[in-house]
């Protein structure tokens, strides 16, 4: 119904060194899409835990996570003659494979999984690019 093009804005923690066992991380995704009458609007916060693959202080490396959340579905779709209209929170969860360059520019293959509703598939991958530009 809605095509396979989407926005999507995050926030999330980006390391600036690689560390050693596993880490937690909160982070943010909002994602939007209009198609003509059609709009939906998911707004995710999640904790992801995280596993560095390289030695402790490394500036540039890859990492995995897997991550659980809430999502709020916000969506009006018309189907042919059904038109489906809801707005609702449901569980998320996302598996993820990253690469970290410098300490400061990370590229990222994310699977976001979420439950059907209405017959409608919100599940799919995001492939993103983001830089760290402050520093705590």
């Amino acid at each position: 119904v809605m095509g396979d093009r989407w926005f999507s804005f995050g926030i999330t923690r980006v390391r600036n060194s690689a560390k050693s066992g596993t880490k937690v991380v909160a982070d943010f995704e909002m994602i939007r899409h209009t198609s003509g009458d059609n709009k939906v609007a998911m707004i995710t916060p999640s904790a992801s835990i995280y596993k560095d693959f390289a030695a402790p202080g490394e500036k540039s490396f890859p990492y995995v996570g897997v991550g659980v959340g809430l999502t709020y579905f916000d969506y009006k779709l018309r189907n042919g003659a059904r038109y489906d209209s809801v707005n609702r929170l449901g569980q998320s969860a996302s598996l993820m494979a990253c690469y970290v360059f410098d300490g400061k520019f990370v590229v990222s293959a994310r699977y976001n999984i979420s439950p059907s509703y209405d017959g409608y598939g919100f599940s799919g991958l995001t492939l993103s690019a983001g830089f760290g530009f402050l520093r705590f």
